[in-house]
């Protein structure tokens, strides 16, 4: 089994900006888990960013609950190809 090894932020960021595909993991109104796949980008602060439907369950999901944790994938790629950060929602409306 591997050893869980946390990834520096900046690698992270890097990753994730030549790898856009991943999993949004949600909380469902009884506590299970709604995964939605999501195309996720960088802002300008560094922060990762999910376009989508004020209608989606994933964001009524959020609105109830901003707990959520998204899996970014490079294709192709099982055993090394991943990144897995979890935070809170931070919707940016003006």
């Amino acid at each position: 089994m591997a050893d869980f090894a946390p990834i520096e932020i900046d690698h992270a960021k890097e990753f994730l900006r030549k790898n856009h595909w991943g999993i949004l993991a949600t909380r469902r109104q009884n506590g299970n888990l709604q995964m939605s796949p999501v195309t996720v980008g960088l802002d300008n602060e560094g922060h990762a960013v999910i376009s989508s439907r004020e209608t989606a369950y994933k964001v009524n999901n959020l609105r109830r609950d901003a707990r959520a944790a998204r899996l970014a994938r490079a294709p192709g790629q099982v055993r090394r190809g991943w990144s897995g950060p979890r935070g809170r929602d931070r919707r940016g409306r003006d």
